[in-house]
């Protein structure tokens, strides 16, 4: 199959570089990504009043593979489904690897996942993955696990209804026990302190 590969985490990642190499082994792998980090963007769009540069990236395992510039991760799906891979319908939208986990909440705030459901509004067949780990720097098995996973996904006739989030655990691949279809947690929580400075006159 054809497959478009994108993320929050930009294309440098190592996450989306791991999924490359692990896939072009049975598909045919493009990558449309923001050249720099855009974690929590969420479904954010710039490209109906910001001119973004592309630049040409060379990535192993990808058949061609670009860096838009200061786009957001909906930004660069759009891109790619409807200019440049537009002679080159892909099969399937993959976002990711995540650096991180996507629960619940977390997914109102995920650039991850919302790459992915770009690529559903457009039409086609999309699944966000994320590595629930923040310090680990191992995705083969991630990467893994989507492979393994694409054929059961492609299968499904009700694929073009919803995006597939999957959340992968580190750890050795043979510790995964199987997979299990669940239902969002509850509300997630998230704390910050923040600091109220006070400056001259009506100004904080």
């Amino acid at each position: 199959m054809k497959i478009l590969l994108t993320n929050d985490d930009g294309i440098q990642a190592k996450g989306i570089r791991t999924l490359a190499k692990v896939l072009s082994s049975e598909h045919e792998i493009y990558i449309v990504a923001p050249e720099g980090e855009r974690s929590a963007n969420s479904h954010a769009i710039t490209y109906y009043r910001i001119n973004h540069e592309a630049i040409r990236e060379e990535v192993d395992g990808a058949k061609e593979a670009w860096a838009i510039v200061g786009a957001t991760p909906a930004d660069c799906t759009y891109y790619a489904l409807h200019t440049i891979l537009k002679d080159r319908e892909p099969d399937l939208v993959i976002s990711g690897i995540n650096h991180g986990e996507n629960f619940s909440s977390d997914c109102k705030y995920s650039g991850t996942v919302s790459a992915a459901m770009e690529g559903l509004i457009a039409g086609y067949p999309s699944i966000a993955t994320s590595l629930c780990s923040y310090t680990s720097r191992e995705f083969e098995v991630a990467a893994e696990v989507i492979r393994d996973l694409i054929p059961y996904y492609m299968q499904d006739e009700l694929r073009h209804e919803y995006t597939l989030n999957v959340n992968i655990p580190s750890c050795a691949k043979e510790e995964i026990k199987g997979f299990k279809v669940t239902h969002f947690d509850s509300q997630r929580i998230y704390e910050k302190n923040i600091d109220l400075m006070h400056k001259e006159g009506n100004r904080y």
